[in-house]
């Protein structure tokens, strides 16, 4: 049996029209044929469609609705005035008689518009709310009230366009809604699911991917396994995630969080793996995050750090100074937003961010030393203080460079001393003493005792002053012995309720009615219903017996009746005038058995009786299986979808959607979701949570402990250790993990692995501190922008400098330093 819970939350039956001659009696047998279908005997259909006042199902192969398929369930308020606004890209292009839609075509964004200025046509208000009594049909798209509906007459969009459900166990309800995909759900006035397992709730809400899912007025889910939450909200990207008005996620695996009030200024991500949270948050490079309104990512990878050392960009390619994902920006610095990063322990990795305690530590490191000049006169020097080089004389020249800082020590090319000593050796104003060897003095030259070589040739000569050699002494020599003769000289020697009514018996008496389910309550309504009718006719056929001779209304004695028309033919009465105005018929005793009438004190009783919190309609297909609310006050809707007993206020929606027993207020949509923790939130086809207060959003994710919240596909905890303890933490980005307690890891490949009481480097001491306060020693997990181990790293862009101890600095900070 396929089942659909509802609520009603007003005493009428709004698909009845009362313009209509015995209106209310079709409104009765509308309830019945409910009554009917849902009675304790089974009713075996391939598929089931209520418009209006029509119920048609078929127990066989066949289809009855023609805008249905095998297993489709269709619920229409209305079988031939429902209309709609023609919106692009939404329902069918055909209507109820295979006819184009003509009326004019809107965008959702004008729609949108006309929901929010409550946009009035012709006095009628279809956008606006009820704040009346009961509003009748008074025309196409018109009610008697002047609140009206989408129709011709009205907002110039389509009549009579009703519910399509041509997908396989598919749901539609909701005037021009399309339900095409197997196993889809289109919920709202166009709503339209068009792949298998995709979910459209909203008007004019679209899940065009296999498997995704579309919540809000226009909002769209196109691609696979997407998730689009909020008016006019896009997700277009392979299991990208959309949150808030005007949303955009365009890429694969991206995410965007933040609402606007105007098409210029959205919420987007653009980039792959790309996440933007913030009022008008903007994330184009792949991988890229921003957060924060109006903080833009658009530094891409591969982006060189400042280096202090070298006054610019660094050569170094290692992840610490390359960076290898998007930027992390909290800010737009061509748009003038910068913030502060506060709350920033002391980082300890080199791919650690640092806070302003640590450029407190680094600044004395650098700025306090002292100069002093033979241990005398010690003198302290501070960052800004300027050290000068000069000489006492001019023997000593200092010069810089113009380019670069290179000092030069030279000696002047003339130098002016009192004496020069080089070991015993003395050289002053009286000349040159060496110690044991000659001297050179203004009193003349003394050898020493030492010899005097290698002299040049002196001049001879009269009144010549030149030291001669032996050379020239020796030829000097020779040359007198030569003149004396006889050879005298010779050889000179160096990460379950109770339903409570008023019935009626068979005799018209009315008692107090208990049932522990919705089918029992209808049950009990019915069988009112019909002994309500059997006593009606008896009452007519005593008056029809009664009457004599050939006249059409006659008593019959034996049977005690009075009989109408009992000789003649036909199948209908009239009691119209001669001007074909109807009649009332009053008088009319309270009806009993099933063919009796009923008059208005009974319609009253069965008015006020069908007041009631759900609605369940069975149906059996071949591999069909019940939806199950079993929780008070909850919600189920789909094949196999199921909300356990106890689960209170539970909601599950989707192909096997599955909340657990006993979990109040826990949340399950789409396909294989499963909540089983109090409170527990799974949005997203084959995503799920076990913890309580958990929240798990996107495609297959998981959240296991308590207070975890994972946002995109393929998020959450690292690996399957289960000894790991993640609980508090928030992991957003596809394939973003964590690995401990109370951390945060933002952004594609992700990964948050450092927990708490960690102890942050001091440049001071060339070491991490030895300090355990909350500056330098973190006192929860870290907030992570990537994971070093597989060189994924961001940088943090549009940072604001920091102020107080615990905040994060920027490089023009660091900059001051030098």
């Amino acid at each position: 049996m396929k089942k659909i819970y509802a609520t009603l939350t007003r005493n009428d039956v709004k698909c009845i029209r009362f313009f209509y001659p015995f209106s209310m009696m079709r409104g009765i047998s509308f309830l019945a044929m409910i009554a009917f279908l849902l009675n304790d005997s089974s009713v075996f259909a391939s598929n089931l469609a209520i418009t209006g006042q029509k119920i048609m199902s078929d127990n066989s192969p066949g289809v009855a609705y023609p805008r249905g398929s095998h297993g489709s369930i269709v619920l229409s308020g209305d079988d031939d005035f429902c209309g709609v606004d023609n919106v692009i890209g939404r329902g069918d292009t055909i209507i109820s008689h295979g006819q184009e839609r003509k009326a004019k075509q809107i965008t959702a964004e004008e729609q949108y518009q006309r929901f929010i200025e409550n946009k009035a046509f012709g006095g009628f208000h279809p956008y606006g709310s009820n704040d009346g009594a009961l509003d009748r049909w008074s025309g196409d798209g018109r009610t008697a009230s002047n609140n009206g509906y989408m129709g011709m007459d009205t907002t110039r969009g389509d009549t009579n366009i009703l519910p399509v459900a041509h997908g396989i166990y598919s749901f539609a309800t909701g005037c021009g809604s399309s339900a095409r995909g197997n196993y889809s759900v289109a919920f709202g006035a166009n709503a339209t699911a068009r792949s298998g397992g995709a979910q459209a709730f909203g008007v004019s809400a679209l899940a065009s991917g296999k498997v995704s899912v579309a919540v809000g007025v226009g909002s769209e889910a196109s691609g696979d396994a997407a998730l689009a939450f909020g008016g006019l909200s896009v997700a277009s990207g392979q299991h990208s995630v959309a949150i808030g008005q005007r949303a955009v996620a365009q890429s694969s695996g991206a995410i965007a969080i933040g609402s606007s009030d105007s098409s210029e200024n959205k919420t987007m991500a653009y980039g792959q793996e790309a996440i933007a949270i913030g009022t008008n948050a903007i994330a184009r490079v792949s991988g890229g995050i921003a957060v924060g309104s109006r903080s833009v990512s658009n530094t891409d990878h591969s982006v060189l750090g400042y280096d202090p050392v070298k006054n610019g960009r660094t050569t170094d390619s290692g992840i610490e100074w390359k960076s290898t994902a998007g930027a992390f920006s909290v800010g737009f610095v061509e748009g003038k937003v910068t913030r502060q990063i506060t709350g920033v322990a002391a980082g300890t990795e080199d791919t650690d961010a640092v806070n302003v305690a640590q450029l407190k530590k680094l600044r004395g490191a650098i700025g306090n030393w002292k100069l002093t000049v033979n241990g005398e006169d010690s003198e302290g020097i501070g960052l800004d203080d300027v050290v000068d080089f000069s000489t006492g004389s001019t023997n000593l020249t200092v010069t810089k460079g113009k380019d670069g800082n290179k000092i030069k020590f030279d000696l002047a090319r003339g130098i002016i001393i009192d004496s020069l000593k080089v070991g015993n050796n003395v050289l002053d104003a009286a000349g040159l003493i060496i110690s044991g060897g000659p001297k050179i003095t203004t009193g003349g030259i003394d050898a020493g005792k030492k010899k005097v070589t290698n002299v040049k040739f002196g001049d001879i000569f009269m009144g010549s002053m030149d030291a001669i050699t032996g050379s020239q002494l020796y030829s000097l020599g020779d040359n007198v012995a030569a003149s004396l003769g006889g050879g005298s000289y010779k050889d000179g020697k160096w990460s379950a309720p109770t339903f409570k009514f008023k019935i009626f018996d068979t005799n018209g008496e009315e008692k107090d009615g208990t049932y522990e389910n919705v089918a029992e309550a209808l049950t009990g309504v019915g069988a009112s219903i019909t002994n309500i009718n059997n006593k009606f006719t008896e009452q007519i056929n005593n008056a029809i017996a009664n009457v004599r001779s050939d006249s059409l209304v006659k008593w019959n004695e034996e049977t005690k009746l009075i009989k109408l028309g009992e000789e003649k033919e036909g199948t209908k009465i009239t009691v119209a005038n001669k001007d074909n105005e109807s009649r009332i018929i009053s008088g009319i005793k309270e009806g009993i058995e099933d063919t009796d009438a009923v008059n208005v004190a009974q319609l009253k009783a069965v008015q006020k009786a069908a007041t009631i919190k759900g609605l369940k309609v069975n149906t059996i297909g071949k591999d069909f299986k019940d939806a199950i609310a079993d929780g008070q006050s909850s919600i189920a809707i789909g094949n196999s979808a199921s909300v356990g007993v106890g689960a209170i206020n539970a909601i599950a929606i989707g192909y096997k959607a599955k909340v657990s027993s006993h979990v109040p207020d826990a949340i399950s949509i789409g396909s294989y979701t499963a909540a089983s923790r109090n409170g527990a939130i799974a949005i997203g086809a084959y995503s799920s949570v076990n913890a309580d207060g958990a929240i798990a959003f996107g495609y297959g994710t998981k959240a296991d402990v308590v207070g975890m919240v994972v946002i995109g596909s393929n998020a959450g905890p690292k690996g399957e250790d289960s000894s790991l303890d993640t609980s508090y933490s928030v992991a957003v980005g596809f394939q973003a993990k964590v690995a401990v307690r109370d951390s945060i890891v933002l952004g594609y490949g992700s990964l948050a692995n450092v927990g708490a009481g960690v102890i942050g480097y001091d440049p001071s001491m060339k070491a991490n501190s030895d300090k355990q306060d909350s500056i330098w020693e973190s006192s929860l997990g870290a907030l992570s922008i990537g994971d070093s181990e597989k060189g994924i790293t961001r940088q943090i862009v549009g940072v604001s400098a920091g102020t107080n101890d615990t905040d994060a600095v920027n490089v023009a900070q660091v900059k001051s330093l030098q």
